[in-house]
């Protein structure tokens, strides 16, 4: 027993390998979603211009032109229900 610890010194040691091994995978974790690309305070037209709708030539841009009475009529529906749920 470690007097400092009060501890067994085996059972200490396995608590020692199961932080480190929770340390690797936080980090591994952390490196696997960290986007160096971040945008610090983006604008709504940077973040618009990276989506695919909006760059002309891409199979999700004719997508959109293709349905936007559609699109342009789901957006309208929309805006009045956000305006309807505000009012109470």
């Amino acid at each position: 027993m470690d007097p400092n610890t009060g501890m067994d010194p085996e059972r200490e040691r396995r608590l020692m390998t199961i932080q480190m091994d929770d340390l690797g995978t936080a980090r591994r974790e952390y490196l696997s979603t960290y986007d160096e690309e971040v945008l610090p305070n983006a604008t709504i037209e940077q973040i618009e211009a990276t989506r695919a709708c909006n760059q002309r030539g891409t199979p999700e841009y004719r997508f959109q032109q293709a349905n936007k009475p559609t699109l342009d009529a789901w957006h309208s529906e929309s805006q009045i229900l956000h305006q309807k749920s505000n009012l109470g």
